[in-house]
C-alpha cells in the first residue's frame, strides 16, 4: 500500500473542506492512503508521526517547538507533503523550513508566493503545487507550465480573477450606482470587512504576481501597476465614513461605462502580463469579446503564445 503523509497548516473553512476531500479520497482509493500526521491553526496544533485518527482532525493541541517537529518529520520513510490552506503571511518560515527539509509543498495560500524573490525561489522547487492560489481552481498555472514545457513562448496573459470586482463591473454595466453596489455587497458580507481591500486591487495584484513569477519573471509586488477604484484621500476614513462618501464616485463610473458603451465596449477589471510587466485595473474591452461577455463572478484567462498570436488559449468557468 502506498502512503502519503500530510502536515497541514490551516484549520479554517478551507482547511476543514480539504480534510473532507482527503477522507473521501481514502475511501475510494484504499490502496493509496493519504494520512495526516500534523494539523496546525493560528493558536494550536496536533502532531503524531504515526498518523492522526479521523476524530483527531477536528481539534488541535497547544504547540511546543514547531522547528523540532518539522525536523522530526524528515525521518519519516514515506513521502511528506506540507500543506498551507491558511490565508496568513505567518507561514513563510515553516514553508521555507519544509522546503529545506525536502518536503513537497502544496499551497492554497498566495501570500508566501508574493514575498521577496529570494523567498519565492526557496519555495519554488520542483515539488511545489500552487494552482489553487489563483483563478479559484481554474488550471491557469498548469496550462502555462504545459505551454512553456512544450516550447511555447507566452507573449501575453489577460484574466479576470476577482469575483467581487467582476460582479461590480456587471452591475455598473447595467447602470446601477457604484455606491449602491458596494454598500449592498458589504451588507451581505460579499466584500472584505473593509471593502477597500477589494477595491484597491491588491488581492488581484498578488494573483498576477504569482502568475508572472511562475512564468519565470522576477517581479516584486511593488512593480505591479495597480489601479485602485477609489482615490487615496479616502484611505484615512473609517469604514462607515468611507461607505457614506462613496456616492461621490457614482458619476465617475457611470460616465466611464457610458463612454465605453458608445463604442459597443464595456469595462472589466483585468490583469495583464505582457513583456514581463504586470498591470491590474479597469480595461475597456469589446462587449462581444470573451472577457466582455463575463458575467458576475465569472473567471476567465486568455493566454497568447508566439505561435498563435491571434487565437489565445481560453480558460474559463462561471462562478
Amino acid at each position: 500500500m502506498n502512503k502519503t503523509l500530510l502536515f497541514q497548516l490551516g484549520h479554517g473553512n478551507v482547511g476543514q473542506a480539504f480534510i473532507e476531500v482527503i477522507q473521501e479520497h481514502n475511501k475510494k482509493k484504499p490502496d493509496h492512503v493519504i494520512q495526516h500526521i500534523g494539523l496546525v491553526n493560528s493558536r494550536n496544533w496536533h502532531y503524531d508521526p504515526t498518523g492522526l485518527e479521523m476524530d483527531q482532525l477536528s481539534w488541535v493541541v497547544r504547540p511546543t517547538d514547531f522547528k523540532s517537529i518539522l525536523s522530526s518529520i524528515i525521518r519519516q520513510s514515506n513521502k511528506v507533503v506540507l500543506v498551507d490552506v491558511t490565508a496568513s503571511q505567518d507561514t513563510v518560515k515553516a514553508l521555507v523550513k519544509g522546503a529545506e527539509l525536502g518536503f513537497s509543498l502544496l499551497l492554497a495560500n498566495k501570500y508566501p508566493l508574493v514575498e521577496s524573490m529570494e523567498v519565492f525561489k526557496q519555495l519554488a522547487t520542483q515539488n511545489l503545487g500552487c494552482s489553487a492560489t489563483v483563478g479559484s481552481g481554474l488550471p491557469i498555472l498548469p496550462k502555462i507550465q504545459a505551454l512553456q514545457d512544450g516550447g511555447k513562448r507566452i507573449t501575453k496573459v489577460e484574466a479576470c480573477l476577482s469575483g467581487t470586482l467582476g460582479t461590480l463591473c456587471s452591475q455598473l454595466e447595467r447602470g446601477k450606482p457604484f455606491s449602491a453596489i458596494i454598500r449592498e455587497a458589504h451588507q451581505k458580507g460579499y466584500t472584505e470587512p473593509d471593502p477597500r481591500e477589494d477595491l484597491a486591487g491588491n488581492d488581484v495584484a498578488r494573483k498576477v504576481l504569482v502568475i508572472s513569477r511562475m512564468m519565470g519573471y522576477s517581479n516584486e509586488l511593488a512593480q505591479v501597476e495597480i489601479e485602485s477604484l477609489y482615490p487615496p484621500a479616502m484611505n484615512g476614513l473609517s469604514v462607515d465614513d468611507f461607505l457614506n462618501q462613496l456616492s461621490i464616485l457614482d458619476p465617475i463610473y457611470a460616465k466611464r461605462f457610458n463612454e465605453a458603451a458608445q463604442h459597443n465596449n464595456t469595462l472589466r477589471f483585468v490583469v495583464t502580463i505582457e513583456q514581463g510587466k504586470c498591470k491590474v485595473g479597469l480595461k475597456e474591452v469589446p462587449k462581444d469579446s470573451p472577457i466582455g461577455q463575463t458575467e458576475g463572478a465569472d473567471k476567465i484567462c486568455m493566454i497568447t503564445s508566439h505561435t498563435s498570436p491571434d487565437t489565445p488559449l481560453l480558460i474559463k468557468r462561471g462562478a
